[in-house]
């Protein structure tokens, strides 16, 4: 008999699973709960994701929002379309913005490919030089900065998470540098792939995909269920398309206009 899996349900607990062992302080506001970081940077460990349909969603929206405003923080939101299908428009009558709309694509059988053998795993016991350079090349891919204090706070937090294996991380390398990467985020049998990065100078040439194909066959080949991604773009939808995930959703990414 063919497994029927409610995907975008199985996603969303995935994430809400993912968000609980973060160390964000977790808010329940009106059916919502705000993840606020003990700082406002970076920017995505501070989301609110809904949890329970409320009476009405305006008021529901006002509460979440004040909870962000009480902290500091702007209001940022991301959820599945399908578990939530009327939210977006109540979110674009209270005055959010939707920056992005994303197909939700998932992998549920390893490769059959062999890794590629400039693909390093990292995970416990990572020199933290190493992690540092990964998150310094990964910024710098993403056209993104750090300060100081956020990069050692950034740092320590992956190698506790790699410690932990909430998180698990594969670079490539060249002359020792690392020039592209991917992470897997989540310590169960399923996992969300994000942070998917080639430093400029190596790009086009398979190595984002080597460390994807590496980092998944891994993940499913010990045990894990299914890994799931959001697909910005045309690029990216085919990049992963290759890597043999298919679409079962949209992700829904909104905040305030000053966010």
């Amino acid at each position: 008999m063919i497994e029927r899996v409610d995907w975008p349900a199985a996603i969303e607990a995935q994430l809400l699973d993912a968000l609980a062992g973060s160390g964000a302080e977790p808010v329940e506001a009106g059916g919502f709960r705000v993840h606020l970081w003990h700082q406002p940077d970076p920017f995505y460990r501070n989301v609110a994701v809904p949890v329970a349909r409320p009476a009405d969603w305006p008021p529901a929206i006002r509460l979440m929002d004040g909870v962000f405003r009480a902290a500091g923080r702007p209001a940022r939101l991301e959820f599945i379309e399908e578990r939530w299908p009327d939210l977006a428009l109540a979110l674009g009558d209270a005055g959010f913005v939707r920056r992005q709309r994303m197909p939700v694509m998932i992998l549920d059988r390893p490769g059959t490919g062999a890794p590629a053998s400039e693909v390093e795993l990292l995970g416990p016991g990572t020199a933290p030089d190493l992690v540092a350079a990964t998150l310094d090349a990964l910024n710098a891919a993403f056209g993104q900065s750090m300060t100081e204090s956020t990069r050692a706070a950034e740092t320590r937090q992956m190698v506790e998470d790699l410690g932990s294996g909430r998180t698990r991380v594969a670079v490539v390398l060249m002359d020792g540098d690392p020039v592209a990467g991917a992470c897997l985020i989540g310590n169960g049998r399923a996992a969300e792939l994000a942070g998917v990065w080639t430093a400029p100078g190596y790009r086009r040439c398979g190595l984002g995909t080597a460390a994807c194909r590496a980092l998944l066959d891994r993940f499913l080949t010990d045990g894990g269920r299914f890994a799931w991604l959001g697909a910005h773009g045309d690029a990216a939808r085919a990049l992963y398309a290759r890597l043999g995930f298919r679409p079962v959703g949209h992700q829904l990414d909104y905040s305030r206009p000053d966010a």
